[in-house]
């Protein structure tokens, strides 16, 4: 892992926080990616440099696919490489599924799906570019919170993200995990010890 260029989605707090503690813990070089570039993400960098590591921060809205594609562009200008994408950026509206509205489902769909589908593939592009392998980490909170009704729009998100991975990436050597795969359970630190797992299993 040491020297490894890992960019975590939605990284200034909560889970994507905690992943990129425990990675830079095991010596990675993070990318702090968050929708703005504020103080929680500046502290989650602080907390990467405490844990003996470095990196930078990026602002992007996940949900923008002129953004997710600057994101990629400035991380690579930043630490000169991306080895690992971890799409840990989501978003949840809490809704029965007669009360869901379509922007409701709009903003799920954006961020949940359409932005973990382009960020993946601005990285496979510069992986290809460069003639590197690579390494992707799906985290679903849907299924971390092992939570009893999951939200109809969660659902469908989740299943299209599923069927994503199972797509040729244009002869690249990537390997996608999902939560599902790995069996993720719990909140925080103990998934981001399985995170780490999960970057670190063989091709």
């Amino acid at each position: 892992m040491k020297d490894t260029v890992v960019l975590v989605t939605g990284s200034g707090q909560g889970i994507g926080r905690a992943i990129a503690i425990r990675l830079a813990q095991e010596g990675a070089r993070l990318v702090i990616e968050d929708r703005l570039d504020n103080a929680m993400a500046e502290q989650t960098l602080d907390f990467v440099r405490k844990a003996g590591s470095d990196g930078c921060v990026i602002a992007g809205d996940v949900g923008s696919v002129a953004d997710d594609r600057a994101v990629i562009e400035q991380a690579v200008e930043a630490m000169g490489r991306v080895d690992v994408l971890v799409n840990n950026a989501g978003v949840e509206r809490r809704a029965p599924f007669l009360e869901v509205t379509e922007d409701d489902y709009d903003l799920v769909m954006d961020v949940n799906l359409k932005g973990a589908f382009f960020v993946t593939q601005a990285f496979v592009k510069h992986l290809r570019d460069t003639k590197r392998g690579g390494r992707i980490v799906n985290v679903d909170v849907t299924l971390i919170c092992e939570q009893p009704k999951v939200k109809p729009h969660r659902l469908a998100m989740r299943e299209r993200l599923a069927d994503l991975l199972k797509l040729p990436l244009d002869a690249v050597s990537v390997k996608a995990t999902t939560s599902e795969e790995m069996g993720f359970v719990g909140r925080n630190e103990g998934l981001a010890a399985q995170a780490v797992a999960a970057i670190e299993m063989p091709a």
